[in-house]
């Protein structure tokens, strides 16, 4: 996630106003949008538009070499090389040694990406805390920029690559989905137990039996509660999925079958193209 802090692209635009570095300050936005007297609806339109991070998190799709192999293998031979000894013997030794580890499920990949969406989590509403001390700065923007919108959008590459993983299916897809699922439902378990009121009891047996029909059914019970303003946040920001998972099948196939379809092909060649595309998708 972007901290919004870059003091050298900050500096240089106050020193230099006509600089093309461009600006990652709440501040300097708005500071510069004051200063050119920017329409109010202008200035909550470009927010609204500009605001928000998309990014997806991704698992390096080659094993590295087994521990084994760079101890005993790869150092090693380096040594021989820089102290010009023969190597013929420890190239055999090579044959023996496992090249790679064991290549992760796509489970393990999901759990361990899951591992770094929990510190976005537990971090995204320091962005917000962020943009409120700025609009401090400039009060007349406070009634136009709504603080509670979420700024971010997670999305995950593991499970949903089906053409660069052959195991990424639509089983292994399932099953991120309810790994995803079930690991918010915990943050939000947790945030919530944290809270000193009574009322929280309700909302947890509801979590825990998947009474919720949607994020806003849990926010309107949390916001009868008092301090609630991260976790209601995060909700809105992470809601029950939290992450998307960006999918990729056959998209050979999808871009070939686009490419076809968007021909400029008469209508009375259309049995044919449909002839063709049917016998594609079968071989």
């Amino acid at each position: 996630v972007r901290k919004f802090v870059n003091a050298k692209i900050y500096n240089e635009k106050i020193e230099n106003p006509n600089s093309t570095a461009t600006a990652d300050r709440f501040e300097y936005v708005f500071f510069r949008m004051k200063d050119e007297n920017v329409p109010e609806e202008k200035v909550t339109e470009f927010f609204n538009q500009n605001a928000y991070a998309i990014f997806s998190l991704t698992m390096h799709p080659t094993n590295p070499t087994s521990t084994d192999y760079t101890i005993h293998g790869g150092i090693q031979f380096d040594k021989y090389l820089e102290n010009h000894i023969d190597y013929e013997e420890h190239l055999h030794l090579l044959e023996y040694l496992t090249l790679v580890g064991q290549k992760k499920t796509v489970q393990q990949e999901v759990k361990e990406t899951i591992a770094i969406i929990d510190i976005i989590y537990e971090t995204s509403t320091k962005v917000r805390d962020e943009l409120i001390e700025a609009l401090k700065q400039t009060p007349s923007y406070e009634k136009l920029i709504d603080v509670n919108r979420p700024l971010i959008q997670v999305s995950i590459w593991a499970a949903g690559d089906g053409d660069g993983n052959e195991n990424a299916d639509v089983y292994a897809l399932k099953q991120a989905v309810l790994q995803l699922k079930q690991r918010i439902k915990q943050l939000y378990l947790n945030d919530i137990k944290k809270l000193s009121y009574d009322q929280k009891k309700i909302i947890q047996d509801k979590l825990i039996n998947n009474l919720y029909k949607s994020p806003n059914d849990l926010i309107n019970d949390l916001e009868c509660i008092p301090h609630t303003q991260d976790i209601i946040y995060k909700v809105k920001t992470f809601r029950f999925h939290y992450a998307q998972i960006d999918i990729r099948h056959n998209a050979f196939d999808i871009n070939y079958l686009s490419y076809i379809m968007s021909s400029n092909l008469s209508h009375q060649n259309d049995f044919l193209t449909f002839s063709f595309i049917y016998n594609y998708l079968l071989d």
